[in-house]
């Protein structure tokens, strides 16, 4: 070191240079840079005192967001120059930054420079090519707008419009600006029925992170040339046959000056319509309506339309009432007026009024008959009915007259009606007697006839009635005494002490308003009638067991007041008398030949018959001593019925007790059914009714009880019956049993089967055999039919196997080996709710 130091100082030089370091900032200390933009810088090293180390470039203050790069960042060797770069990124806040640059170098003292940033605000623009757009209503018009973005700013900026008034629409293309787009077309479209005014309306820009811009357009609706149709005032009221106007109003619009056709439509038969000006060019038009005296009365709606060259068509409506033309119709209701002759009689006539016409209206009569006489009440009405007055003299015809009523009025035409009158005769009575005819009455008798009473002219009052000429014991009486109807019934009594002879008598009839009436009476007294019964022979002998026939005869004078009637008394059991006819013909019959029945019951001895004769207030008794002797041996048939009811189509059963006398002891048969009709509600017919079957009579048939049961058809008339049997036996008899019997309507459907004749039939023969199906009343059901069984030698099939009806057919075939003789098949039948039925079906089969 010592050494060094030395050498040193021998040395004659300057001490050495200190190594320096200068840094200078060459351009704009200040630059502006947006977000998403950079500023540069330029700097400059000096270096001094033999520094030739590398120096270091450095940023401090660097706001966030804000990048700080160098080129180069180190200055070596001979490279004295640098940029610096500050870069802004989108996040950046914006404002005014200082960023110091220092340089540093090994052994020199570190230099620095101060450097602003501006960071400016992001911005946008928006400018349009107009303040102010006129659309026509119905129309529409355009606007350019151009945005300017500021600031670094470089999004999306969306557009919009507004205070649109109501009927304005708007449309920007596009409607957002994106990145580089800066110009847009706004559309505003204003509809036809938008109010024509001056609207101002703001635009306004907006982005994300700027300060939204407007801009004012003054927007000018004006109206589109049109027409608008009217008509002033409510319907158009126009008498069939006439006419009527109506102005049509024309509002133009838009400045519309052209000429407006005008045409109708919608009109009804018969009306038309013309149009003065037919095309005006001014705001009115005439349009003149004629209707048809045939147009249909009533409310019409017509329509008018307007066209013009460039304009859409408009229409107004017109109603349109057509009315009737003024008239009258004259009517009256009630059919034909009918009068009596020398009175009256009044009938309303109607007056209906048409077409506003409120006039007099004078009314006459026209076509009366002589002595008929019209008035009205009032004669010239001014409403809408009169009272027409006919008064028809007593001298006026009877008949039947078409009269006339005739109205008039000013200014419509003259309307009739008819009227048909009926005149008929006065009030009054005519009294009918007997006429001609005599009237016979015996003295101490009564009788009836009958007065007619003829009302004429209407009269329906009452008719006293009285008897005036009437012989010295004939006394009357009326009834009804004082008649409304048209008749009474007169009963005139002759004492028993009436002197016999013709007499005319008067009945006199008097009523209120009307001329008395009489009628005559021819009456007759003659001698009263007498009556006297009387038998043949004062006795007569029978044998129990038989009969013997008596006598019997009427006596008559004068003239019967009925039929009268004949009664047997003294009867009883086993002790009867029969007549061959009614016990009440006493008019017709004189002699009666009775017969004497006495049964084996009745013990001998003697018995009286009293015979009583009666007719009105005469009678007569005759006695019939009847000895009864005893019988060697025999029997008699009973029952305890005393009615039996039996149902259509039903059967009943009828117990019998046997009497048997004188020792008689053989068997009894009971047989030769019938039913014997008394009466029905049709009447009976001609017939008696077969095919009534009967039971075991008596088991053994030696015995003294048994029954009967009678099978009815199911169509057998409801009424009254005899079912007839008779018994018969060796040793005694035959004697006859008649038990009433009763039919009644069957509570259920029922039927019941008959057949035919007995048929012959040849071996080797078919033959076609009819089955008769009897019903119940309403009783259609089906019946269906099958073969039971046939006897050897017969074969049968069914056609038809049911029927609805009332027959059947069965086919029954005789085999060649056939013994003959009477053979039979039998048929079943079956219907719903009903008793099966079955019939033997006999062939007589021949060699």
């Amino acid at each position: 070191m010592a050494g060094a130091l030395l050498s040193g100082c021998s040395e004659s030089s300057s001490p050495a240079p200190t190594p320096t370091l200068a840094l200078a900032n060459t351009g704009a200390t200040t630059a502006t840079a947006a977000r998403g933009s950079s500023a540069t810088y330029a700097f400059t090293i000096t270096r001094g005192g033999g520094f030739s180390a590398p120096v270091q470039l450095a940023a401090e203050g660097v706001p966030a967001g804000v990048t700080a790069s160098f080129a180069p960042a180190s200055l070596t060797g001979t490279t004295t120059a640098s940029t610096m770069t500050l870069a802004v990124d989108a996040a950046a806040a914006p404002g005014t930054f200082s960023v110091t640059v220092r340089a540093t170098g090994s052994g020199v003292t570190g230099q620095s420079a101060v450097v602003e940033l501006v960071i400016p605000n992001p911005t946008i623009g928006l400018q349009g090519a107009a303040t102010a757009l006129t659309v026509v209503q119905g129309g529409s018009g355009t606007v350019s707008y151009t945005v300017t973005r500021g600031g670094g700013f470089a999004g999306a900026v969306s557009l919009a419009v507004e205070g649109l008034p109501n009927g304005v629409t708007a449309a920007f293309a596009p409607t957002s600006l994106a990145a580089g787009v800066t110009t847009s077309t706004l559309t505003l479209t204003a509809a036809a029925g938008t109010s024509a005014a001056v609207t101002n309306l703001t635009v306004r820009a907006t982005g994300t992170g700027v300060t939204a811009q407007t801009a004012a357009l003054a927007l000018t609706v004006s109206e589109a040339p049109g027409i608008v149709l009217s008509n002033a005032g409510e319907a158009l009221s126009v008498v069939a046959g006439q006419s009527g106007t109506r102005t049509i109003g024309i509002a133009r619009r838009g400045g519309f000056a052209g000429a407006v056709t005008l045409a109708l439509e919608g009109a009804p038969a018969g009306v038309t319509g013309t149009f003065a000006p037919a095309a005006p060019t001014t705001n009115e038009s005439v349009l003149t309506l004629n209707a048809a005296a045939t147009t249909a009365v009533g409310s019409y709606t017509l329509t008018v339309r307007g066209t013009g060259t460039g304009i859409t068509a408009v229409t107004t409506t017109v109603t349109l009432v057509v009315t009737e033309a003024p008239g009258i119709t004259l009517s009256n209701s009630g059919g034909a007026l009918s009068v009596a002759a020398g009175q009256s009689g009044t009938r309303t006539i109607s007056i209906a009024r048409r077409g506003a016409f409120a006039g007099a209206v004078t009314l006459a009569l026209e076509g009366a008959p002589t002595g008929v006489t019209g008035t009205f009440a009032p004669a010239a009405p001014t409403a809408n009915e009169s009272v027409l007055t006919l008064n028809v003299a007593p001298t006026t015809a009877v008949g039947n007259y078409t009269l006339t009523v005739r109205g008039t009025g000013t200014g419509v035409a003259a309307s009739t009606t008819t009227l048909a009158l009926t005149v008929t005769e006065a009030p009054g009575i005519t009294v009918i007697g007997t006429g001609g005819r005599t009237w016979n009455l015996p003295a101490g008798t009564s009788g009836t006839r009958t007065i007619g009473i003829e009302r004429q002219g209407g009269y329906t009052g009452a008719v006293t009635l009285t008897l005036e000429g009437a012989p010295l014991g004939v006394t009357a009486a009326f009834a009804p005494a004082a008649p409304t109807t048209n008749e009474s019934v007169i009963t005139l009594t002759a004492a028993a002490s009436t002197l016999p002879g013709l007499y005319t008598l008067t009945v006199r009839g008097t009523g209120i308003g009307v001329s008395p009436a009489t009628g005559v009476i021819f009456l007759s007294v003659t001698t009263g009638p007498s009556l006297s019964v009387t038998w043949a022979v004062p006795s007569v002998s029978v044998v129990q067991g038989q009969a013997t026939r008596a006598q019997m005869l009427i006596q008559r004078t004068g003239t019967f007041p009925d039929r009268g009637r004949l009664v047997i008394e003294g009867l009883r059991e086993g002790l009867n008398v029969l007549f061959p006819v009614p016990l009440d013909s006493l008019t017709t019959v004189n002699t009666y030949i009775a017969t004497i029945d006495v049964g084996p019951v009745l013990l001998p001895g003697t018995y009286q018959l009293i015979a009583r004769a009666t007719a009105g207030e005469l009678s007569s008794t005759a006695t019939l001593t009847v000895v009864v002797t005893a019988a060697a041996s025999g029997f008699a048939l009973s029952t305890p019925v005393t009615l039996r009811t039996i149902e259509q189509g039903d059967s009943a059963s009828i117990p019998l007790n046997v009497t048997r006398y004188g020792g008689h002891s053989a068997a009894i048969a009971v047989g030769n059914f019938t039913l014997t009709c008394l009466a029905t509600v049709g009447g009976c017919p001609s017939t008696t009714f077969g095919n009534l079957v009967s039971t075991a009579f008596v088991s053994p048939q030696t015995g003294n009880t048994g029954r009967v049961q009678p099978n009815l058809h199911a169509d057998i008339p409801e009424g009254e019956y005899r079912f007839r049997m008779v018994a018969t036996g060796s040793g005694g008899g035959p004697d006859t049993l008649h038990v009433p019997v009763r039919v009644v309507s069957a509570t259920q459907a029922r039927h019941s089967l008959s057949t035919i004749t007995l048929p012959n039939a040849a071996g080797g023969e078919t033959i076609d055999y009819t089955v008769r199906v009897h019903r119940t009343p309403g009783n259609s059901a089906n019946v269906t039919f099958s073969v039971s069984s046939c006897q050897s030698g017969l074969t049968a099939s069914l056609p038809t196997p049911g029927t609805t009806g009332n027959s059947l057919t069965l086919r029954i075939s005789v085999s060649r080996t056939a013994t003959p003789g009477s053979l039979y098949c039998t048929l079943v039948s079956s219907a719903p709710g009903q008793r099966s039925q079955n019939v033997n079906t006999w062939v007589n089969v021949t060699p």
